[in-house]
């Protein structure tokens, strides 16, 4: 039972890195191909919910889940670094 909330809490927090580094990245490619940042921005953004997801899970549970407390712990640090980043942004 454990596992499955572990695999929870990784997938979330792969599908939070993977909305921020996606959106972002999609986009910068839609504003330099077709000039429409925020269309990009939000294909990026679906794209990387269901990509972090998958892969935040399979990165927690690979190996029969021997070392998913790490996994977990290192996913979530990415996500206050990335919290502090954005908030830092918002208010500079």
């Amino acid at each position: 039972m454990i596992r499955l909330l572990f695999g929870l809490l990784g997938g979330l927090g792969g599908a939070v890195i993977g909305v921020a580094l996606f959106a972002m990245g999609g986009a910068q490619v839609f504003a330099l191909i077709w000039g429409a940042a925020a269309a990009g921005g939000k294909i990026g953004a679906g794209l990387g919910f269901f990509a972090g997801l998958f892969g935040g899970t399979w990165a927690v549970l690979r190996d029969n889940g021997r070392h998913a407390g790490h996994v977990v712990a290192f996913l979530w640090v990415g996500v206050v670094i990335l919290a502090g980043c954005l908030a830092f942004v918002a208010f500079s």
